[in-house]
């Protein structure tokens, strides 16, 4: 039985590596920590602690994900939005199952386990339930949360 569900991998692993990627490559092509942190709606002590290797260093990245954050860094110097980047990004890894060997690095993931894989994005598979007709409704918060 899985004990860490792959959103917890993705929290803790996942986005912080493409976060400190988009950092660094943004930092080398010129922009201040501060502009970066801006760009990336995070702390410049983020941005600092990426640049020093102090924040998520667990993770390397393949090959062909630097290139994409490459791409995704011409994007956002061209006007992209950081927070759908990032959430595309973090599509990529479960697709290529990165999320999966990191999950398999910390508990016994069956080999034959490809949840994260098979729902990696309902939207762009044509599984978004709105197209059943739901609507959307707001979900009402208690005060103070």
């Amino acid at each position: 039985m899985l004990r860490i569900l792959p959103q917890e991998i993705e929290t803790w692993y996942i986005i912080p590596a493409i976060r400190r990627e988009l950092a660094r490559e943004l930092v080398k092509r010129g922009l201040s920590q501060r502009a970066v942190a801006a760009r990336l709606g995070i702390t410049e002590s983020a941005i600092s602690q990426y640049i020093k290797d102090k924040r998520a260093t667990k993770v390397a990245l393949k090959p062909e994900m630097l290139e994409e954050i490459k791409r995704t860094v011409d994007s956002l110097l061209a006007g992209g939005d950081a927070f759908n980047e990032v959430y595309r990004l973090s599509l990529v890894m479960k697709k290529d199952m990165t999320i999966c060997e990191i999950h398999r690095t910390h508990e016994a993931v069956p080999q034959q386990c490809t949840m994260c894989y098979d729902a990696a994005d309902p939207v762009a598979e044509g599984r978004d339930h709105m197209e059943s007709g739901a609507q959307w409704a707001p979900i009402k918060m208690r005060k103070g949360e």
